[in-house]
This record gives structure tokens, sequence and C-alpha cells, in this order.
């Protein structure tokens, strides 16, 4: 759960968390604005990773909403390519320090 719905029917980034919007081929690029894959800074998590990459694509608006909430709205657009492939902590975990990277492995599974 990251996002809370208003009557609105738009979905709002709590105040303690911040989304990047990410370039899928260059995830190191923040986009904005533009439609990209959606990463997530959680400021009050307290255990790792407190920043995730998703697989999910989508873009973010900011301003205030009808509602009268202001704030980074998010908006969903369905899953990336690869999507569910290495980007979870513990897929994460295995690339520290090896040289290889979750993208790299992704790449090789849609392949087989």
């Amino acid at each position: 759960m990251l996002a809370v719905e208003c009557h609105l029917h738009r979905k709002h980034v709590p105040p303690w968390c911040y989304i990047s919007i990410r370039d899928p081929d260059q995830i190191g690029k923040e986009l904005a604005p533009g439609e990209g894959a959606i990463a997530v800074l959680d400021a009050l998590n307290t255990s790792y990773p407190g920043f995730l990459l998703t697989d999910d694509v989508g873009d973010v608006e900011t301003g205030t909403c009808g509602c009268g909430r202001t704030g980074q709205v998010i908006n969903f657009r369905g899953r990336g390519p690869g999507g569910g492939l290495g980007h979870c902590p513990v897929s994460i975990e295995r690339y520290l320090g090896s040289g290889t990277t979750a993208h790299d492995e992704a790449a090789a599974l849609v392949k087989a």
C-alpha cells in the first residue's frame, strides 16, 4: 500500500514518501515530467531497503487536488517490461559487490 485514494479516485502519496519517475533505459536518470519506471523513497522505513525500484510504470503530478490535498499524486499505467524480474530486496542482495545487476539477469530470463 503506497497511496491513499480520495473521493475523486486520485492516488495521493503520503508526505513521508517521495515518488521518483525513472527512465526505463537509464534507471539512474530521473524524469520530470514524464512516464517511466516508478521508484519509491520512504523516509520512515527503518529496514532495508528504504528506496525501491518497482516494476510499475506511471507518472506523478504535484499540486493541489480537487479534494483539497496537496503533494504528489501517482498515476499507475501498468507493469514495465520484465515485470517482477529481479527487483525485490532478496534479488538485490545477490548483486551487492558482484558486478552483475538485476537488469542484466532480467534480460537473460526474458530470453530463456
